[in-house]
């Protein structure tokens, strides 16, 4: 059967018959054609949309694991492995909303044809999106991997642990020009200085640094230590009044946070003893001048401050604790962040806990004029008590 057929087709068969039949002017120039038809206008308009709206929606949800830096993954081929797999696995975890195939398929068949399309390159945008951070990542993570395995023959791990090693003893070097160094001396309670021949002397070079997290503290906005972002505040206006949330547009986590709470209250804003109304408030100062009502007008500003690090770092880069074979000594860190159950290294039995550094106080500033009818403070009204979004939060009048 089968090689009957094939000798109709290649011998008989004729596929511009059918055109011949039906080519009236019987000219014989006729043959097969071909017919693409152009895709409607909408289609490369909607495509753009489609590729903008997927875009910023993985700009909004993936960011790269902080742990993923140099310090933690020295090696070349390392880093970029391992922020192939953390992209990969966020993108992965919420590419069925990217995609949306519910919004274009239901009861097993597409909407139109037109969703058909749309579907399809969503689809195919996220599976590329992922082609894309294997390939630009991931491979070439393996590509530097395979280049230290040519380039060194059999020895490639050898030369991936030499770097690993050297990468940790440079770890605590490379925190010394950062520092300020000082003198540290033993004295008395008194503060007297011992003598060099007295046998409580001792001196040392002290090099110190702080870093923390967030690198400043701001007032206005929530801060995210988990995607190391600030987040916009929200408005919310209740029963119990009014407060501020981190807003939820910015997919912010759980340990969200204002680092910082501000309240200024104009004292002398009103007052009501002075013998003569000042239009900005303030408080006039007797006795009277020959020449005036009242010598100086003065006002009070009550300020109150909270506040806190999400991680505050000191280093001691002199300190003489640690041996380092190649360096001397390493750093020595001391770190103040929320830990919970912290363990003896030696008994595993749980020490403690380790808190975040907080602080709060409250402080004040004063200013002098000349007398005069204008008189010296804030505007009336909420300018008078000025709360930022943390004080509103805290409940303070």
């Amino acid at each position: 059967m089968q090689d009957a057929y094939l000798q109709y087709k290649n011998e008989v068969f004729d596929p511009n018959k059918l055109a011949y039949i039906k080519d009236m002017s019987l000219s014989g120039d006729v043959e097969l054609r071909r017919y693409s038809p152009d895709p409607p206008e909408w289609l490369y308009d909607e495509v753009r949309l489609i590729v903008d709206d997927i875009t910023q929606q993985i700009r909004e949800d993936v960011h790269l694991d902080r742990e993923i830096n140099n310090k933690n993954y020295p090696l070349p081929g390392e880093i970029m492995n391992a922020t192939a797999v953390d992209l990969t696995a966020k993108i992965k975890a919420n590419q069925t909303r990217y995609v949306d195939k519910g919004a274009y398929f239901d009861g097993g068949r597409y909407l139109s044809a037109s969703g058909k399309v749309i579907s399809l390159v969503r689809e195919w945008y996220v599976d590329e999106v992922l082609h894309q951070v294997d390939v630009q990542y991931g491979g070439a993570g393996r590509r530097i991997e395979e280049e230290i395995d040519n380039e060194f023959g059999g020895i490639g791990d050898v030369v991936r642990e030499a770097q690993q090693i050297s990468a940790k003893l440079l770890g605590g070097l490379m925190r010394f020009p950062l520092g300020v160094t000082m003198v540290a001396e033993h004295v008395m309670e008194n503060g007297t200085h011992y003598e060099k021949d007295e046998m409580a002397y001792w001196d040392e070079n002290v090099t110190l640094m702080v870093d923390m997290e967030p690198d400043f503290l701001r007032h206005d906005v929530f801060y995210d230590p988990d995607q190391d972002e600030w987040i916009d505040a929200k408005k919310t206006v209740s029963g119990d009044g009014t407060r501020y949330i981190p807003d939820p547009a910015e997919n912010p986590s759980g340990e969200t946070f204002i680092p910082l709470s501000l309240q200024n209250i104009n004292v002398f804003a009103e007052v009501v003893v002075n013998t003569y109304p000042l239009r900005n408030g303030g408080q006039q100062v007797l006795p009277p001048s020959p020449n005036t009502v009242w010598i100086v007008t003065t006002n009070f500003w009550k300020i109150r401050i909270k506040g806190r690090f999400h991680e505050l770092m000191i280093i001691d880069a002199d300190n003489e604790c640690h041996p380092n074979p190649m360096f001397g000594h390493e750093a020595q860190i001391y770190t103040r962040k929320k830990y919970r159950d912290i363990r003896d290294p030696a008994t595993d039995i749980i020490i403690g806990h380790n808190e975040p550094i907080t602080f709060e106080f409250t402080t004040g500033t004063f200013i002098f004029v000349p007398a005069g009818p204008k008189g010296v403070g804030d505007k009336r009204g909420e300018g008078t008590n000025e709360k930022s979004i943390g004080a509103i939060n805290e409940g303070w009048l």
